[in-house]
């Protein structure tokens, strides 16, 4: 089934300039009306400020303005933080390397975050509409159509490209966008070599995503947004009915923001999120109950990936489908409860515990949830002892088989799951050096998941240990005794190693259900 890619779809009273994705707002430029600042989740104007605003850049939550003949930068609650003079209005903005590209009719300016180093602005002689930098390289795009490097404070290099050039970004390579809607790819910097892509009805804007995995550009003949895979090949394709002006990803990398000529701001999701809520609403069946329910879903998604992005990779999302039909049930719990999944996926849970947890209904959800957070700290603290054990013996423990700090904690309480990793951190330490030494003692010991689950199920860490240190001192004093020719005695001592291993390899076949031994 086709999942829509519009999500949000916001009227804006006046025409926009340019448009930028920040961690808590979307900032819109409306030129000498100032810039809004739009709450990306309802899409609600949440401030207005009527300094002149024609472009815009967030370095962190500081918004960068390019205004009347200034730069000024504001803070996270808009005091202005800094501001440079430079010669016009500004047409294009940038940042690279602690350092602010500004760029207007005839200039560049090179304009830096720290104090102790002076601005520097480059006369070029040409109308700038678009820059790009990188270590130290200032590409510009010009309305004449000249392409310009500016390295050291020179223009190094330049190429003509016979239309204005709307376009630049700087990902894994330089793309570069015109209004006759060539889209070129830069191969080589010192000589501007470039290899021409695609052609499109016209560019009016085009942005790397920040994963560098693929790039979105604005036909402004078409009306159309087309996304881009990295190796140039044209994936996607959203349609407007008006020009697309200028765009910007979302932090998240999950959608796109555009602003239209007819004053509207619009966000779309990427081709990937697209491909995985679709995904995920085809494995719920919903079409198989009724059609609206799916509709439902794709919005309850669209409120889960908005708040959960900045914490969950974008592909962690897919475990949802593991649900299956329980989605339609699952997903109205998890929207309830999402402040809290939102702290504990920071610091302690994956997508994947959340969905398990899920599986059991809503009533055992909200009873794990609470239990997750009053005992957070000491989760937090055994999830970190089983990493631990999991990077010690990556090739031994079998993951899947190993309890989740949770379940660990709400078996034996907090203190009780602490001791009981540290023992086991131990036995596994010492497990790990014995086993090198199995052949030249004779012996065959369990293997580290097998010991690891018997400790859990019979909570008996502190006699493994002392039984495998038994071996270990065997161990030494067989050394010791072979030096001094003391043959018999050291059978006997072999005799004794071999009877602890097999000990403890009855024990834990005996004990632990079947399917868990001899993994």
């Amino acid at each position: 089934m086709e999942v829509p890619r519009t999500r949000l779809q916001v009227r804006l009273l006046t025409p926009p300039t340019d448009i930028a994705w920040g961690n808590t707002y979307i900032a819109v430029a409306l030129g000498v009306k100032g810039f809004y600042l739009v709450e990306p989740k309802k899409g609600k104007v949440e401030k207005t400020v009527d300094v002149p605003a024609y472009n815009l850049l967030w370095i962190n939550d500081d918004l960068v303005v390019g205004s009347s003949s200034r730069v000024i930068i504001f803070n996270n609650v808009l005091k202005v933080k800094k501001e440079f003079e430079v010669q016009s209005d500004v047409n294009a903005l940038t940042y690279s390397d602690g350092k602010v590209i500004a760029a207007g009719n005839g200039w560049v300016s090179i304009l830096p975050l720290n104090r102790s180093i002076e601005m520097e602005t480059i006369q070029v002689g040409l109308n700038v509409t678009a820059v790009a930098a990188k270590k130290g390289i200032i590409v510009a795009g010009t309305m004449e159509g000249r392409l310009l490097v500016i390295d050291e404070g020179r223009i190094t290099w330049s190429t003509e490209l016979g239309s204005p050039i709307f376009g630049l970004s700087w990902g894994p390579y330089l793309v570069v966008g015109t209004n006759n809607g060539k889209v070129f790819k830069v191969v080589n910097y010192e000589r501007l070599n470039l290899e021409e892509i695609a052609t499109l009805g016209g560019v009016n804007d085009l942005k790397w995503s920040p994963k560098g995995d693929e790039f979105a550009v604005a036909d402004n003949v078409d009306k159309s947004l087309t996304f881009f895979s990295v190796d140039g090949k044209i994936v996607a394709r959203e349609y407007f009915k008006s020009i697309p002006i200028k765009l910007d990803y979302s932090p998240t990398v999950t959608e796109v923001a555009v602003i239209l000529e007819s004053g509207e701001l619009v966000t779309i999701g990427t081709p990937k999120v697209i491909n995985i809520l679709k995904s995920i609403v085809e494995e719920s069946k919903c079409e198989e109950r009724a059609k609206i329910l799916c509709k439902a879903l794709e919005k309850a998604l669209w409120e889960i990936i908005t708040e959960l992005g900045n914490d969950v990779p974008i592909d962690d999302f897919l475990t949802l489908r593991n649900l299956g039909p329980k989605l339609l049930y699952a997903l109205p719990c998890l929207l309830k409860h999402l402040d809290v999944v939102k702290k504990i996926l920071k610091d302690l849970m994956s997508m994947e515990d959340i969905v398990e947890a899920l599986k059991d209904g809503c009533d055992n959800f909200e009873k794990w949830l609470d239990s997750v957070s009053k005992n957070s700290l000491c989760i937090k603290k055994v999830s970190n002892l089983l990493i631990d054990l999991m990077e010690l013996s990556p090739s031994d423990l079998l993951p899947a088989q190993i309890p989740t700090s949770v379940a660990l904690v709400e078996k034996f309480g907090c203190e009780k799951a602490l001791e009981i990793m540290e023992c086991v951190f131990a036995l596994a330490l010492l497990l790990k050096d014995l086993k090198k030494y199995e052949d030249d003692l004779g012996i065959k010991l369990p293997n580290l998941t097998e010991m690891v689950l018997y400790v859990l199920l019979k909570d008996n860490c502190e006699e493994l240990l002392s039984r495998l240190k038994e071996i270990a001192e065997i161990k030494e004093k067989v050394e010791s005794l072979i030096n001094e020719g003391r043959i018999v005695e050291v059978f006997d001592m072999l005799e004794e190693a071999k009877r602890i291993s097999e000990d403890l390899k009855n024990v834990i076949t005996t004990e632990l259900p079947d399917g868990f031994v001899g993994i």
